[in-house]
């Protein structure tokens, strides 16, 4: 069968015969997209899996070394040598010990973090003062909206607000999930100074064990009586410090009874770990709330923000309230560009093709970019892929790749139908004519995008979602081009030459001929005369290809793995010597806020300010990326300052101006190691060159660590190069000397009561409403501030009496490393290094 002297046979030639068929397919694929909208998960960035298992044991009060020797070795050794283990990483911190297992490719995670904690609650050999290990399986938990509570107010006030915004939060069902950060874990602190230990004769564990067998919760069971059960209990629960004044410690042969208030004070606060943050000056406390689940960002930022808006009310006039982070602004940022990128395109295809071909053919062929995007949608929930900043910016890659199918198809039936066929007879001959070469060239595209989806690791799970988007696009667009737009292009009517329309096709007919005037000699002859010198133009084109490669190994097109996205926030990292006094650091920090207000009131940029945060003791901004299962530092010689800028498309500057400005205002901070800026919106506080050492021999390891410092310094282009031999915190071990044995001393009794005292003795750990608390019974701070208050620590021998501890001990100083890295058993030195983006290529001086 013939229709119009052409094959009227096939699946191509049936949908161009059945309209019908072709749009129902088309209204398939349009409604099934828009309801899958509904199914599909939205967030900024992949939801991925990490692979990695933590572990992480507290030891508080421990020296890194301690935590490396006493937790971090008998973990490594329990988990290395299990089932789908491939390496073993380690860090140890002051107090704590982090231990991150990373799982083999393709193994079951769930499986291998099961086995790790098998593993490590069989472990026997971990110190008595070490905590319950945490094992966990790494899942990304991605920040929403990070809220700021600031005022002049005491901390105590600001948690009770925090605590409120957080209720307020979580009454809201389109929230989950909120943290509070910047905040001090609670503490009662019994100080009892060394006096009243000697004048009733007893030790700090004494007290904190009586006082732990004073304040009690104890159920007893039931008792049955005629009128029906009774429950009975012990219930001798204390909340508040001012409830421990009262509970008895002591009891005198004559009947005195001394209470916690006759031997010392109590002091209901915070942990003294010098956390601290601040908003414009005044002292702060943060919110962060959490992306969860099935929650989309724009609906947890709206609850964000009502919430907000709601605290407003109840707070005093001296408080305040403002979101610092915003990630949805960022996802709603790039959907509108993919909106509005396809609306240009859209209207794109309506006046090129319109003005050269035909209205009718523009509207299909315009039709046929929506279908095939929003067709593709109807997939995504089948391959797990969600909304988010990577897919739709490979929508954005698709926009210019799926047009040129409709496009081809339907200029092969224009010219058809221009040389005389019938509608139909046209729509057939084009569509058949182009199904090769329009397959090809797709399976072309899609054969550039298909190697994605084989890099492995964290990474690969990421750029995964770049092909996941494009194929089905691409795979939509020829469904669409070989069976709807022909049976569309085959049932058009002939266009009216009456009226608007019929004026439109006059002048288009004339643009028309002008294009093919020019196609006919302009363009054919340049063709022919290429053909007729094809050494000539290859050699040109060769020419090409030479100047290309030349100018990328020349360094003229420079390289980067990862661009830099310009963030609105402009962050400075600075640190001290690890065990600097934290007023040096606190002075560093103002600095900074100064001169970065000062380069803002210079350049007349105050209107484009919106805050400045600022931390001490831990990171926030400049930690590095989350979700990795590494711990970032803490402690008083740490700091950062982030001044948050309104976004860039409302400011005459970029974060990387205003960078330039700060660091030269700014200028050497006396004392300090490390002053770093940064203005990414990725991988703020990463460092862009790191080298791994390790060695047996840790003094080669250092010295190979120096070398290779010195030798990178050597390089133009590198900066702020970190050796990795940070000094560590002064440390005086303890030895029982012979006299102390001689006194009936052990070793144990003798480091129990030091600990007691400097660091304390735990005498419970309760929960009050959703914080845990501690009591903590030690020394008062004014008798351990100095060597002499160490050396001069009472110690109670078993008689009785009463020594000076460098009477019983030998005292000998050294010094703590900051931070302990291992590597599979193995001690690791990390040199690091920062690059000016500036200078393509780093050389040596």
């Amino acid at each position: 069968m013939r229709e119009g002297g052409v094959e009227n046979k096939g699946p191509l030639a049936w949908f161009a015969r059945n309209a019908v068929a072709a749009n129902v397919v088309m209204i398939i694929l349009l409604a099934g997209g828009l309801i899958s909208v509904g199914n599909i998960q939205q967030e900024v960035f992949p939801d991925v899996e990490v692979d990695m298992v933590v572990i992480e044991i507290a030891y508080p009060g421990a020296s890194p070394e301690e935590v490396e020797q006493g937790v971090l070795s008998v973990t490594e050794e329990a988990v290395r040598g299990l089932t789908g283990v491939r390496s073993v990483e380690s860090v140890a911190d002051e107090g704590v010990g982090i231990v991150r297992v990373e799982v083999i490719l393709g193994a079951d995670a769930d499986r291998v973090a099961t086995d790790v904690e098998n593993a490590v609650a069989r472990i026997a050999t971990y110190p008595d003062d070490a905590e319950t290990p945490s094992v966990s399986l790494v899942a990304f938990r991605m920040l929403a909206v990070s809220i700021a509570i600031f005022g002049p107010d005491d901390e105590e006030v600001l948690r009770r607000y925090a605590q409120r915004l957080r209720s307020l939060l979580l009454e809201d069902e389109r929230v989950t999930l909120v943290e509070l950060r910047a905040v001090r874990p609670r503490e009662i602190a019994i100080s009892i100074p060394a006096a009243e230990l000697w004048r009733h004769g007893v030790t700090l564990e004494q007290v904190a064990r009586q006082v732990r067998a004073s304040t009690l919760t104890l159920p007893a069971g039931d008792v049955d009586t005629p009128a029906g059960e009774i429950m009975v209990r012990t219930e001798e629960r204390v909340e508040y410090g001012s409830d421990l004044e009262d509970v008895p410690v002591l009891a005198s042969p004559e009947g005195v009874i001394a209470r916690v208030a006759d031997l010392g004070d109590v002091a209901d606060g915070f942990e003294d770990t010098g956390l601290a943050a601040f908003v414009d000056g005044n002292r702060a406390v943060l919110a962060n709330v959490m992306r969860v689940g099935d929650q989309t960002p724009n609906e947890v930022a709206a609850a964000a923000r009502e919430a907000v808006r709601a605290l407003e009310n109840e707070l005093p006039e001296a408080m305040g309230v403002m979101i610092l982070q915003d990630t949805s602004v960022l996802f709603s940022d790039r959907v509108r560009l993919l909106v509005r990128n396809g609306l240009i395109g859209l209207l794109l295809i309506l006046l090129i093709l319109g003005v050269f071909l035909e209205l009718k053919l523009a509207f299909w062929v315009m039709v046929g970019l929506a279908v095939s995007f929003i067709g593709a949608l109807l997939f995504l929930p089948a391959l797990d892929v969600s909304l988010n900043v990577v897919s739709i910016f490979a929508f954005i890659i698709a926009l210019g790749l799926v047009i040129d199918d409709a496009i081809v198809v339907g200029e092969a039936v224009y010219r058809h139908r221009q040389e005389g066929m019938e509608t139909l007879a046209a729509a057939i001959a084009g569509v058949r004519e182009m199904v090769l070469p329009v397959t090809f060239a797709v399976l072309t595209t899609a054969l550039a995008f298909l190697p994605l989806l084989l890099v492995s690791g964290f990474a690969g799970r990421i750029y995964a979602n770049i092909p996941l988007i494009v194929l089905p696009v691409l795979a939509i667009s020829l469904v669409e081009a070989f069976f709807i737009l022909p049976a569309h292009l085959g049932h058009s009517r002939p266009l009216t030459t009456r009226g608007v329309l019929g004026w439109v096709t006059r002048n288009q007919e004339k643009v028309g001929g002008w294009l093919q005037h020019f196609i006919d000699n302009q363009y054919c002859s340049a063709v022919r005369w290429a053909v007729r010198n094809r050494y000539l133009t290859l050699s040109f084109f060769v020419s090409l290809l030479i100047i290309s490669a030349a100018m990328v190994a020349g360094g003229r097109l420079g390289f980067i793995f990862m661009p830099d996205i310009e963030s609105d926030t402009s962050a400075a990292l600075l640190e001290f010597p690890f065990g600097s006094p934290q007023q040096e650091t606190l002075r560093g920090m103002e600095l900074l806020e100064n001169e970065a207000r000062a380069v803002l009131e210079d350049n007349g940029w105050k209107e484009f300010h919106r805050a400045t945060f600022s931390q001490v003791g831990a990171l926030t901004f400049t930690g590095g990326m989350p979700g990795t299962g590494a711990r970032p530092e803490t402690g008083g010689h740490l700091a950062e300052v982030a001044v948050e800028l309104v976004p860039a498309g409302e400011r005459p500057f970029s974060a990387e101006d205003f960078n330039r400005l700060w660091r030269r205002r700014v200028g050497e901070i006396p004392g300090a190691v490390r002053l770093a800026y940064f203005h990414q919106a990725a991988g703020m506080g990463q460092r862009a060159v790191a080298f791994d050492l390790s060695h047996p021999d840790e003094s080669a390891l250092m010295e190979a660590a120096r070398v290779l410092a010195d030798r990178l310094e050597c390089f133009v282009g590198l900066y702020d190069v970190d050796a990795g031999l940070a000094r560590g915190k002064e440390q005086i071990d303890l030895e029982l000397l012979p006299s102390g044995r001689m006194l009936g001393l052990t070793s144990a009794e003798m480091a129990q009561q030091v600990r007691a005292a400097v660091f304390g003795a735990e005498a419970l750990r309760q929960q009050r409403d959703r914080d845990e608390v501690r009591v903590m019974v030690r020394l008062p701070e004014g008798e351990r501030t100095s060597r002499w208050d160490v050396e001069n620590l009472p110690i109670l021998t078993p008689q009785g009496g009463w020594v000076p501890l460098r009477h019983v001990a030998r005292l000998t100083e050294c010094e703590s490393p900051a931070r302990i890295l291992r590597r599979d058993g193995r001690r690791i030195i990390q040199v690091s290094a920062d690059i000016d983006r500036d200078i393509q290529h780093c050389q040596t001086t």
